[in-house]
């Protein structure tokens, strides 16, 4: 699923370069409800609920942080530099959130 900005262009402009899938999910952010950190959380919180999240945004906001530890699912909030993009410490930070998360789901 992509959570971006960028919506249904993702698949193709972010999916491809990095080898994923080319017809992901893409949630849209039609509405601009006012959240203390971030106004794309409302459009990511209907979609995800209560499941795990792994949050990637170059301009997550003030409060990101906060508002990832108030969750009571597990969640990753990872914060790209902007003008860098993934690192390799990033994606295995993914990688290894993504492994514990099947595993507590399978367990």
């Amino acid at each position: 699923m992509w959570a971006t900005t960028w919506e249904a262009d993702a698949n193709a402009l972010i999916g491809l370069i990095v080898g994923g899938p080319s017809n992901l999910p893409v949630i849209s952010f039609t509405d601009q409800d006012a959240k203390d950190w971030t106004w794309k959380l409302p459009a990511v919180e209907r979609f995800v609920a209560d499941r795990p999240l792994a949050w990637l945004d170059d301009d997550a906001g003030q409060g990101a942080d906060e508002g990832a530890a108030a969750r009571s699912a597990p969640t990753l909030l990872v914060k790209p530099d902007g003008y860098v993009g993934w690192t390799e410490a990033e994606y295995v930070a993914l990688v290894h959130f993504a492994k514990r998360d099947a595993q507590l789901t399978h367990d």
